[in-house]
């Protein structure tokens, strides 16, 4: 059986094992509270349609938490990435997500 993995679908995945400490929402955002645990569980993410003004919410809400702000950019962002670099923003550890189902990567058996 083949199943399509979105990357909506490995977004669900990756928050689901390693989540952050916290989720707080701020205007469209999503922000985490990552208590040191990396900057993908620390980052803030885009809830639907983007709202210019909340990105200085979200700024100010990642402050609160003792957080450089960062924010990431998931497939359909592109306004955000605009918005972003137009702020000053740059690109920092950029990620390519694999999926294959199990037993097409494990076709060969240990000796």
């Amino acid at each position: 059986m083949t199943t399509d993995i979105t990357a909506h679908t490995l977004y669900d995945v990756i928050d689901g094992t390693w989540p952050a400490a916290a989720t707080h929402r701020s205007g469209c955002f999503t922000l985490r509270d990552g208590q040191g645990g990396g900057k993908r569980v620390s980052a803030a993410t885009l809830n639907g349609e983007l709202v210019l003004a909340d990105i200085e919410a979200a700024e100010t809400g990642m402050a609160a938490l003792n957080q450089q702000p960062i924010f990431q950019i998931r497939e359909g962002d592109a306004d955000l990435d605009m918005a972003l670099q137009a702020r000053g923003y740059e690109v920092v550890d950029p990620v390519t997500m694999y999926a294959i189902p199990a037993q097409d990567l494990a076709t060969e058996r240990p000796p």
